[in-house]
């Protein structure tokens, strides 16, 4: 990419370089998988380095990201810079945000750092409501031993267990949801919210098809689950199974994704899953159900 464009922008961008403002870096996000680096790929000229937008400027094509250290590693772009959002693939420059996560390609040309593509990556966080405010534009998650507050902008994008778009009225208390946030000034703000389903690895010891109902039970537990009418069944060695064909499956092992729906634990997919290590096979009599 050593282009005449480049290496004038290059010139013009100098001063800005040296001018940009340090960023604090970021503490670690417990349920982000992705990490800050700098590192190399397959080839000595393409690297990629990952963390956080500190600042943009397309005017001067400056990019400042936030890794791991203390300082902003400064980007410079051009108009063969392609950019892409989580929803929006063909993006520019213009829709970048301060706060989120992005991975950038570079290279260095004449000793400057020139970004080939932008790309955003999602910071997630999964966890049950424990408490919403719409007052305050609020939200607490719990995530086994971790609270995570998340301010809720006015346009938080909202989607259903079905895929359906909804709002921040649907989201109630001790609902299991995926938040997808940006940190802008190290404040977490949600950008968008999905309702998941909850798994639940456990043992399948009765079926009412009747009542449209099953119950698993774990060495601790036992729950029995309403079954939606569109529950999926990806149960092996049954093709286009229904409730009534799991009564031959008593014993087995599965995965129940479920949701809570009006107070009601509801399942909507039971899959086939391995046993647990060190499980001993007990043979449940099927009955009357």
């Amino acid at each position: 990419m050593k282009t005449t464009k480049t290496t004038a922008w290059i010139a013009a961008s100098a001063a800005v370089l040296t001018s940009v403002a340090l960023f604090r870096a970021l503490a670690a996000e417990p349920a982000t998988a992705s990490t800050n680096s700098d590192t190399l790929s397959n080839s000595d000229k393409d690297k990629t380095y990952t963390g956080t937008v500190s600042s943009i400027d397309p005017q001067t094509h400056v990019l400042g990201v936030q890794g791991w250290t203390t300082l902003s590693k400064k980007f410079i772009f051009n108009d063969s810079c392609t950019f892409a959002q989580l929803d929006k693939n063909k993006a520019s420059a213009k829709d970048l945000r301060i706060g989120e996560r992005v991975s950038v390609s570079f290279e260095e040309v004449n000793g400057a750092v020139v970004a080939n593509r932008v790309q955003q990556e999602a910071m997630r966080f999964e966890g049950t409501v424990k408490d919403i405010n719409l007052k305050t534009n609020l939200m607490v998650l719990h995530q086994t031993a971790l609270d995570k507050e998340l301010l809720l902008p006015v346009d938080c994008k909202i989607v259903l267990y079905d895929g359906k778009p909804g709002a921040l009225a649907d989201i109630e208390s001790g609902d299991h949801v995926m938040a997808i946030f940006e940190t802008p000034n190290a404040t977490p703000i949600a950008r968008q919210i999905l309702k998941v389903s909850i798994p639940f690895k456990a043992t399948l010891s009765a079926v009412d098809a009747e009542k449209q109902t099953v119950t698993a039970r774990t060495s601790s537990a036992t729950k029995t689950f309403a079954v939606a009418a569109n529950c999926v069944y990806a149960v092996n060695g049954l093709t286009d199974a229904k409730i009534k064909d799991l009564n031959v499956r008593l014993g087995d092992h599965f995965v129940f994704s479920y949701e809570t729906i009006n107070g009601v634990e509801t399942v909507s997919r039971i899959a086939s899953a391995e046993p647990p290590p060190n499980t001993v096979a007990v043979a449940i009599p099927a009955g009357d159900y």
